[in-house]
């Protein structure tokens, strides 16, 4: 467990007898309800700026995260998104962990899943993405 101490110090404080008083103070003391373990929220509000942030200089790939999986990353539960046609199918770009198992874990964060599909990208164009090309409307 961590312990903070904060010190506060006030070198002219009035006392009854007229004399300095020095007062101290620790965290502990001021008994503040400090959560001992912090969760990260997986929330969708925010990929689809996110994602065409991101994308600005790839437009196209904005496009496939819309037709992919409506920008979303996670599910409601907080658990990465799945193809539902295809489960092996991860996250906002819908990276296909049997094609690229390389990608197991990094795609589970909204910047590695982005950023494997960059990296796809500069390998492959939108070949990747071939098949929700009839959403996307985009030239391989």
């Amino acid at each position: 467990m961590l312990l903070c101490i904060l010190f506060l110090t006030f070198p002219q404080i009035a006392h009854p007898s007229d004399k300095a008083v020095q007062v101290s103070v620790s965290l502990q003391d001021l008994k503040w309800n400090i959560p001992k373990k912090v969760e990260l929220v997986k929330d969708n509000s925010y990929v689809k700026a996110y994602v065409k942030a991101y994308f600005a200089d790839i437009p196209a790939l904005y496009q496939i995260a819309g037709c992919e999986s409506k920008w979303r990353q996670w599910k409601e539960d907080g658990t990465t998104l799945k193809g539902q046609i295809t489960p092996a199918d991860r996250g906002v770009m819908q990276i296909n962990l049997d094609y690229h198992p390389d990608a197991r874990g990094v795609v589970d964060s909204l910047e590695g899943n982005l950023e494997y599909a960059k990296h796809l990208y500069n390998l492959y164009g939108l070949a990747p993405w071939k098949s929700s090309m009839g959403c996307w409307g985009g030239a391989v």
